[in-house]
């Protein structure tokens, strides 16, 4: 593997480590930790970007061949739930300059509606969510996307949905009626998500919460 791209992909790691960790001492640090953080809260694929771009002179050069520098450079699919408190918003509203500036940089970009109360309870809207993942993986390849690479994201309660879904992926409770598809996803970028409970089904440590699920396998 190349020092350059080592070094940067470490340089990466250390400043996601220091934006979790949160540090209040020493001052200096805390500071360095804060604004890094404030950095990838507000402009996150700024840092990706960085990434992909230290990646395609090596990728280039055939250097990543050995078995410690095999590195997958594939820009996927990009799943977007809306938000509107489950009872409001759709799909052509939110997201849409985060969809288009994705798919000008080669993503294949997908903006999704999900059943809305009062109509539905949280698990009709999870099961709507989980549908889209399996459709993607069934069907990805057609509209030139690679469909093992598929991430979520969304803003409110499409936040919300995402996470949970990324926490029980290919759990059959959630699933019914296709509970053998594969609703297994790479990552999420869960945007201004709200991760508390649903109505009167529950609180944030609940089945209908973000901390209700064991994030030991995410």
């Amino acid at each position: 593997m190349p020092l350059g791209y080592l070094l940067g992909t470490l340089l990466q790691g250390a400043l996601v480590a220091l934006t979790l960790t949160a540090p209040r001492r020493p001052r200096l640090l805390a500071g360095l930790a804060y604004r890094v953080a404030s950095a990838y809260n507000e402009a996150p694929f700024v840092f990706i970007y960085l990434v992909v771009i230290s990646s395609i002179d090596p990728l280039a050069g055939g250097r990543l061949d050995s078995p410690g520098g095999r590195v997958a450079l594939v820009l996927g699919v990009l799943v977007y739930f809306h938000g509107g408190g489950y009872d409001g918003g759709r799909k052509s509203i939110e997201g849409r300059a985060l969809l288009f500036r994705l798919a000008s940089q080669g993503w294949v970009t997908i903006s999704a509606n999900y059943r809305l109360r009062p109509r539905v309870t949280f698990f009709d809207h999870l099961t709507d969510v989980k549908k889209v993942i399996a459709w993607v993986r069934e069907h990805g390849h057609a509209y030139g996307a690679d469909p093992s690479t598929l991430f979520l994201s969304g803003g409110s309660a499409g936040g919300h949905l995402s996470s949970i879904a990324a926490l029980t992926q290919n759990d059959p409770r959630y699933q019914p009626g296709f509970e053998e598809a594969d609703t297994s996803v790479t990552a999420v970028a869960s945007l201004y998500g709200w991760y508390g409970g649903y109505d009167e089904m529950g609180g944030p440590a609940s089945e209908v919460g973000v901390l209700g699920h064991d994030a030991g396998g995410a």
